[in-house]
């Protein structure tokens, strides 16, 4: 897009919702910015395996693939220079070539074109590209809240998800209500949400909680263990509920 769009931009994915003015991008010095994948470095990441596995794919380099700033394609700050359109175009032949090894991944070329062209992306602050389910520390003073159209059935996030995005393909524009609709973003945040960090959070990303999820699908089976799991705590807080009454 780069070499298809004269000056500066700032390009933003569809499935967002903006949430301040945007006008201070202006101020940013450097060339080209964008913020790091579920706004923390690799080694956080619930899917960091599976990631890693992906980028082995492109290169076997591990000064590449073990690199902690893995940068989020859906907002990128991109001045028009010369290196910028030497970057997108290479971008883009690396997308091709993981297009070719069956991964039609825009981060993971960007990854490679990164790593290739010695690390010109600049980190943007967190605020920039908020993602839902890994952003919570921004959400005081989110620009633009990143919900990911492609997240799992259980994570839709409505009226974003399908139903505005909808009615802008159907009508070709929104009512004073769908406004003040996208004027709280968080407000339809999922009834069971709950933020989780520390110990909690790398017991959610280690494999054990990777399986707990998959077994999470077959709810009868899921269930069953649960309970069964849960019959020593049930003795245990007898026993020491019983020995603290004898006393």
């Amino acid at each position: 897009m780069r070499n298809k769009v004269d000056g500066d931009f700032l390009f933003i994915d569809s499935d967002t919702v903006i949430c301040q003015n945007l006008t201070d991008i202006e101020n940013i010095q450097y060339e080209l910015g964008a913020v790091l994948v579920r706004n923390s470095q690799l080694s956080y990441h619930v899917s960091m395996s599976a990631t890693v596995e992906r980028l082995k794919k492109i290169s076997d380099i591990s000064e590449f693939y073990n690199h902690p700033n893995y940068f989020n394609s859906g907002v990128l700050f991109v001045k028009d220079t010369k290196s910028n359109r030497d970057f997108f175009e290479k971008w883009n032949n690396n997308y091709l070539l993981s297009f070719s090894k069956n991964m039609p991944m825009d981060q993971v070329s960007l990854a490679l074109t990164n790593y290739q062209l010695g690390f010109p992306i600049n980190e943007l602050d967190g605020t920039w590209n908020v993602q839902l389910w890994s952003g919570a520390k921004y959400f005081n003073k989110i620009k633009i809240l990143h919900y990911n159209a492609t997240a799992s059935e259980s994570d839709v996030y409505e009226p974003f998800s399908s139903i505005l995005p909808l009615k802008i393909k159907e009508t070709g524009c929104l009512s004073e209500n769908d406004l003040s609709l996208i004027a709280e973003p968080l407000k339809y945040l999922g009834e069971a949400t709950y933020v989780i960090s520390g110990d909690n959070y790398m017991i959610f990303c280690s494999n054990m909680g990777i399986f707990l999820r998959k077994l999470y699908k077959h709810k009868i089976l899921f269930n069953f263990i649960d309970k069964i799991f849960g019959l020593p705590r049930i003795i245990y807080n007898k026993l020491f509920l019983s020995s603290k009454d004898n006393k």
